[in-house]
């Protein structure tokens, strides 16, 4: 047989725990605590993880230690640090389905005494390795709505039912759960960061933040390109130098009258017309979007721009082409046939003048050539030259 504890009391008060102990016994913890605190005070994240099993171990005497974050599956879980006979070891996933983890992350707290590998059979590796006793508490996120992952110490030797180290489990599985929330907190921001990188990257348009003096805080690569400047440069400078006077006016203006109570409904189109002006003095036409942003409780101005360069070029382009396209029809016509018969060659043109002169006249005429050429076509030629002489 093994004794089991499992406590189902998420909110147990550590200190409570130490001070219903023997002197003694308080001694003893309390100078475990100060070995631990003292090695985990200024490491964080994945130091802070190492030091902790590393301490933890050493504190309470124990060979192995880990502590651990839930995969998204919710049936594993990957170590973030791992003590293993008494030295660090690298870190490694397994399923949780037939191991004392597996109750852990169910919300509770799991001490077996000793023979733990009786209590999971099917679990071979931990009789494989020796394993007698186990702890293990929960990593609860703050909200006690979210399993995080879970501490546990593991020891080659039979612990007693009033295990010292229990408060000390509790104690740092708090401070763990506030690290490991930290680091999945920057994992989401590093994860949104890139996200807003790959927008801001791709991005076709100029996409400028000022804050509420109006100097440049960002500048994407397409700003970049169309102000040729690159945004180490930009960045902390005035926004002016980029504005021809009128777009200079109206961007002020709006900055003024943006109303605080309204800030996220207000986004203005900036009228046709407007011009900026490149790093290198080249001013060129733009289409622009202006709307306000707070960001905890600052105002920030976005400028969204778009280079209308190449569109009036190609505008200009069109205009010439359809004026080229109109002086051509006008010159085809004066190279007419009767009838719109088109040809320059000088037998088409020998055929124009024999229909003209044949037309002024009321003889017979006979159209003589191989099918298909066309003799239906001077036919009306002449005929047409017939009735308009």
């Amino acid at each position: 047989m093994n004794d089991m504890v499992i406590s189902a009391d998420r909110r147990a008060t550590p200190r409570s725990d130490i001070e219903l102990l023997p002197a003694d016994e308080r001694d003893a913890i309390h100078l475990a605590l100060r070995s631990i605190v003292e090695g985990t005070a200024t490491a964080t994240g994945a130091e802070f993880f190492r030091a902790l099993v590393r301490e933890l171990a050493r504190g309470l005497n124990v060979r192995h230690a880990f502590v651990s974050e839930l995969l998204p599956s919710g049936a594993r879980v990957r170590t973030l640090a791992f003590w293993f006979n008494d030295k660090p070891a690298d870190n490694i996933e397994f399923d949780l389905e037939h191991t004392p983890c597996e109750i852990v992350m169910r919300g509770e707290t799991v001490y077996y005494t000793h023979k733990v590998w009786e209590a999971f059979p099917h679990h071979l590796r931990l009789k494989d390795l020796g394993i007698e006793s186990y702890f293990g508490v929960p990593l609860i996120s703050e909200s006690g709505r979210e399993m995080m992952g879970h501490l546990a110490i593991l020891h080659d030797q039979p612990t007693v039912k009033e295990f010292r180290g229990l408060a000390l489990m509790r104690i740092f599985a708090a401070r763990a759960r506030a690290e490991l929330e930290r680091k999945q907190a920057e994992q989401a921001l590093r994860k949104s960061e890139e996200r807003l990188s790959s927008i801001l990257a791709s991005a076709m348009d100029a996409i400028i933040t000022l804050d509420a003096e109006q100097h440049i805080t960002l500048f994407n690569p397409a700003a970049e390109k169309i102000f040729r400047c690159m945004a180490a440069q930009a960045i902390g400078q005035p926004f002016e130098p980029f504005l021809s006077k009128r777009f200079g006016n109206l961007l002020k203006g709006y900055c003024l009258a943006v109303q605080p109570a309204t800030v996220t409904s207000q986004q203005l189109w900036a009228p046709e017309g407007l011009t900026a002006r490149r790093h290198d003095g080249e001013e060129f036409p733009v289409e622009a979007t202006l709307s306000p942003l707070k960001i905890e409780g600052r105002q920030f101005f976005t400028v969204i721009l778009r280079d209308m360069t190449e569109r009036w070029q190609s505008e200009a382009t069109l205009k010439k082409l359809q004026l080229e396209k109109v002086y051509l029809q006008e010159e085809i016509k004066t190279r007419q046939s009767p009838d719109h018969i088109v040809g320059e060659s000088p037998a088409m043109q020998e055929a124009f003048a024999y229909a003209e002169q044949v037309a002024s006249t009321d003889s017979t005429v006979l159209l003589l050539s191989l099918t298909g050429t066309g003799k239906s076509v001077i036919a009306r030629a002449i005929h047409c030259l017939l009735y308009t002489s």
